[in-house]
C-alpha cells in the first residue's frame, strides 16, 4: 500500500510534515518496514497512527508499540535520576564555592550601606537645620505684617457689623 502527500493533506497532517514528505518522496511512497525505519525519527508515527489507520490496525500498533514506550520510559527515569545526581553535586559544590563570596559581598554592601546611612543622616540633619532656621527668620519677619492685618480685618469687621440695621 501506499501513502499519498494528498492523503496526509486531507487528515490535517502540519506543513512541516507535508514538506518533508514532499522532500522526500514526492507525490508518494510505498509503505514498508525498512522505508518508515528509514525516516523513524522524522516523522510523526503516533500521529500518522491516530489519523491514518483503522480502529483495528491502530490497536496493533499501540499493542506493538507499548513494550518499547516502557523501555524508553524506564531509560528516561535513569537518564532523569543521573542527571539530578550530577547537578545536586554540582550545585552543593556551587553553593560551597560561592559562599564565600557571597559573605564578602554581604559584608561590603553592609559596610557601604552604613557609610551611605551616616552620610545621609549627617546631611539631613544639617538641611533640618538650615529649614528650621530659615522658617523662623521668615515667621519672624512676616509676624508684624500679619498682626497688622488680622488687627485691620478685625477692625473692618467689627466695622461693617456695627453698620448693618
Amino acid at each position: 500500500m501506499k501513502i499519498t502527500y494528498r492523503a496526509l493533506k486531507r487528515a490535517g497532517a502540519c506543513s512541516e510534515q507535508l514538506n518533508e514528505f514532499k522532500l522526500r518522496f514526492g507525490v508518494s511512497v510505498a509503505v514498508t518496514e525498512k522505508a518508515c525505519v528509514a525516516v523513524a525519527q522524522v516523522f510523526k508515527w503516533d500521529w500518522a497512527a491516530n489519523n491514518l489507520l483503522t480502529a483495528t490496525a491502530q490497536k496493533a500498533y499501540d499493542d506493538a508499540t507499548a513494550p518499547a514506550w516502557k523501555t524508553y520510559k524506564d531509560a528516561e527515569a535513569s537518564a532523569w535520576k543521573t542527571y539530578d545526581d550530577a547537578v545536586a553535586s554540582a550545585s552543593k559544590a556551587y553553593d560551597i564555592t560561592t559562599a564565600s563570596a557571597w559573605k564578602t559581598y554581604d559584608d561590603a554592601v553592609a559596610s557601604a550601606s552604613k557609610a551611605y546611612d551616616d552620610v545621609v543622616a549627617s546631611a539631613s540633619k544639617a538641611y533640618d537645620d538650615v529649614v528650621a532656621s530659615a522658617s523662623k527668620a521668615y515667621n519672624d519677619a512676616k509676624a508684624p505684617a500679619r498682626k497688622a492685618y488680622n488687627d485691620a480685618k478685625a477692625s473692618a469687621f467689627a466695622r461693617a457689623f456695627n453698620s448693618q440695621n
